[in-house]
């Protein structure tokens, strides 16, 4: 399973200026818990490749004694989860302790990691876009509700105005799969990624089509 050192934001009912948005995380991250850990934000900058209303990527610095670990927190907002946030309790590290986070359901993930690889087509270099979609289809379908799944990939290609790279999804998914630089570019993921290293390229073609015919 694939797994990450950064952190994704959904926003909504809120002021979207960046102004606003460095004021929420500046109070987020000045909370003292007293666990000797501070967070400083090093920069920040506009994002735009992974959400089409735009967004903040925050570089922050947790520091602790002697050690800095840096790790981003994109900030987007406008896309719909359908039908809507679920509430999940995520385990801590260190305390045996839950955490409530309001989170994406995995049919809205899907959904827009679908309509992201269909949209970029051959230019797509995120190869964990691939690898999500195989991990869903493989290793979660039966927790995932087909008639739910629809309806999150017709909202969301909806919402981004995608709806042509569906209806075309034939002639694209052929392109992708004869694409030499794509192929390279998951045969190099598959050597820097233990998790991947079994999957061919192919593998995840099969699961994307998997997601398509349920439509």
């Amino acid at each position: 399973m694939r797994t990450t050192m950064d952190i994704d934001v959904n926003i909504t009912g809120m002021n979207f200026e960046k102004s606003a948005i460095e004021e929420m995380i500046n109070k987020i991250i000045f909370i003292d818990i007293d666990d000797n850990v501070t967070f400083e934000i090093d920069k920040n900058k506009p994002i735009k490749e992974d959400n089409e209303y735009g967004g903040y990527r925050f570089k922050v610095i947790a520091k602790l004694s002697n050690l800095r670990i840096p790790f981003s927190i994109d900030i987007s907002t406008g896309d719909l989860i359908t039908p809507r946030a679920i509430e999940y309790d995520y385990k801590t590290i260190l305390e045996d302790e839950n955490i409530s986070l309001y989170t994406y359901n995995y049919e809205t993930i899907v959904a827009e990691k679908l309509e992201t690889v269909l949209k970029r087509n051959t230019a797509n270099s995120r190869m964990k876009d691939y690898y999500d979609l195989y991990y869903f289809a493989t290793y979660r379908w039966n927790d995932i509700d087909i008639s739910t799944l629809k309806n999150a990939i017709a909202i969301t290609f909806k919402n981004r105005n995608s709806q042509e790279y569906l209806e075309k999804f034939k002639t694209i998914i052929s392109n992708i799969l004869e694409d030499e630089s794509l192929i390279a570019r998951w045969d190099k993921y598959r050597k820097e990624h233990e998790y991947a290293k079994d999957i061919k390229f192919e593998d995840t073609i099969s699961a994307i089509e998997k997601i398509y015919n349920t439509l």
